[in-house]
């Protein structure tokens, strides 16, 4: 079947432009994200991310974000202690026993201390993103496949939503493969159906 090329990169170019901000600047993305999610819990902690739950459920949904790694997560945890301790509130128990313990864990660290590297959660949102992106074109446009391999690649047969992806991002500064394109595809559907998250 043969693939409407100019049709799927229009489809694509939309796409690329509407996730602008996940793409080129996945960080600043996620942190406004969980600054709203917290001030909106603030304001009403009925709109917490469990809704059927109490605002210690909620908190304790953060605090096993940030306890896996997550160093969004952690962030609205200070956030949240902060607004705790400037409220002269009690922590919710969660809260507390993840304060105490990172504090503990900070008296002990030799100064400079600490992992160096990637985490693996610094590109996530962007490789979420590309997913997404991978996904709606294939679903989006008849006879399209995610990716088209390696040995067509090196030929430059055929089209696909990664190779299409290729060419568009650039114009917004995210530099990335078809082949880079290709792992972020694979790499995202393995995480996504192994998941641990609630």
């Amino acid at each position: 079947m043969q693939v409407d090329r100019e049709e799927a990169e229009k489809k694509a170019r939309s796409m690329v432009y509407r996730m602008r901000e996940l793409l080129t600047d996945p960080r600043g993305h996620r942190a406004r994200v969980m600054k709203e999610s917290f001030d909106n819990w603030r304001k009403n902690p009925r709109l917490d991310p469990n809704p059927s739950g109490s605002p210690d459920q909620a908190i304790a949904h953060f605090v096993a974000h940030a306890e896996r790694g997550d160093p969004f997560a952690r962030k609205a945890c200070f956030m949240a202690a902060a607004e705790f301790l400037s409220d002269g509130i009690a922590f919710p128990p969660a809260l507390g026993r993840y304060i105490a313990g990172y504090c503990q864990k900070a008296v002990k660290k030799p100064p400079g201390g600490g992992k160096k590297g990637k985490s693996r959660y610094d590109n996530f949102d962007r490789d979420f993103a590309i997913e997404t992106a991978i996904y709606l074109l294939r679903n989006t446009c008849e006879g399209l496949s995610p990716t088209r391999g390696e040995t067509k690649r090196q030929m430059e047969q055929g089209v696909s939503a990664c190779s299409i992806l290729a060419d568009i991002l650039p114009e917004i500064g995210v530099q990335i493969s078809e082949a880079g394109l290709e792992k972020v595809w694979n790499r995202v559907r393995k995480q996504m159906k192994q998941r641990a998250f609630p």
